[in-house]
């Protein structure tokens, strides 16, 4: 349990150039089953909120079989109670700070990542769900939101015969459910704005009328916009 719980912290570390912490592992050899409890996923430098993601329990399948070859088979990670939180603080954004750094592989040379792929285990995935997480819009506008983002699904990573390293397979995972939510918050940003200014023109527009019909008489106050 903790092995693994090492691993994830160091290589999710160094794939995202901050930190990411496990709160426990769970390994249960026999059953071919494994759980994972509050992953998290620390902002860059300089932003206010706590996280940028949160899950709150991993549930993973193993293929008991494989455990004794050089790649590691699971089944299955189903992820749960998974919160983001995307961040807009002048120019930068948390999440697409996140999403550079793991397709750049900023921390990890390629003198590293060579040495790891050539040495240990390899893993291969079938299937990864994270069940409609929940993320907080904040700083893009005049309001925070809460918003559901619909499940993220990722299928087949890593090559089924020769598996992919933890490097690659954190980078694998992160890249499209980071991708997809700079996606929806910018999406929402640009809704919201949409909306704002579509309710003050409404206003203005029945003001007008208001004042052209005769229908708005107390509203004389001197605006001539």
């Amino acid at each position: 349990d903790s092995i693994v719980k090492n691993i994830i912290e160091e290589q999710g570390s160094k794939t995202l150039g901050t930190s990411v912490r496990v709160a426990s592992v769970s390994i249960s050899l026999g059953d071919g089953t494994a759980e994972l409890t509050g992953l998290s996923i620390s902002n860059p430098d300089g932003f206010d909120t706590d996280y940028a993601m949160h899950f709150g329990r991993i549930a993973v399948g193993l293929d008991k079989k494989s455990l004794t070859s050089d790649v590691i088979h699971i089944t299955n990670i189903d992820v749960n109670d998974a919160h983001v939180v995307a961040e807009q603080k002048g120019t930068r954004n948390n999440l697409k700070e996140l999403l550079g750094n793991v397709e750049s592989g900023s921390g990890t040379s390629d003198a590293e990542a060579s040495k790891e792929d050539s040495s240990g285990k390899q893993v291969v995935i079938d299937h990864f769900v994270m069940k409609n997480p929940k993320m907080d819009v904040v700083g893009f506008g005049d309001e925070d939101r809460t918003l559901e983002m619909g499940d993220v699904r990722i299928n087949n990573i890593g090559d089924p015969s020769s598996g992919a390293s933890a490097s690659d397979i954190a980078k694998q995972l992160l890249t499209p459910v980071l991708a997809e939510a700079v996606k929806k918050a910018a999406r929402d940003a640009l809704m919201g704005k949409v909306s704002s200014e579509s309710d003050k023109l409404g206003q203005r527009v029945s003001k007008k009328l208001g004042k052209l019909f005769g229908k708005n008489g107390d509203d004389d106050d001197g605006d001539d916009d």
